[in-house]
């Protein structure tokens, strides 16, 4: 029935038990503020890889070599009601910015994600240790 309606189809529809991993990471600053650069972005798609080679999580990435792929939408400034990453709402004199990190060379569940997501929180925020 699914594939047989007409409307279209996203991949994030598509449920699977397995899926290739990727982070979704919503920002927010106050006008002015420094955005996150595009040297930034690659520097957690970095921290992001080395999470990844840890041996915990050595079944995820099928390819050693494979990428970690970067997209951001354009900053948008504040939205009006309906809360968006800050759930605020008001969104006066904020900018926001989404990032996307993609693996496309990595199968996990849901569980693996959420385990990379935790590990990766821990590094950038100095509770992490390769021991």
């Amino acid at each position: 029935v699914y594939a047989a309606d007409a409307t279209p189809k996203y991949v994030c529809e598509l449920h699977q038990k397995k899926f290739r991993l990727y982070l979704d990471i919503d920002l927010e600053v106050r006008e002015g503020e420094e955005l996150l650069s595009r040297a930034a972005q690659l520097e957690l798609a970095a921290c992001l890889r080395e999470v990844l080679g840890r041996q915990e999580f050595e079944d995820i990435v099928t390819d050693a070599d494979a990428p970690v792929v970067v997209t951001a939408a354009r900053p948008t400034k504040g939205a009006g009601a309906g809360g968006g990453a800050s759930g605020s709402g008001s969104g006066g004199g904020k900018v926001r910015l989404g990032i996307h990190l993609h693996v496309p060379g990595s199968q996990c569940s849901t569980g693996d994600a959420l385990a990379v997501r935790q590990a990766l929180v821990d590094m950038l925020s100095g509770g992490w240790s390769s021991g």
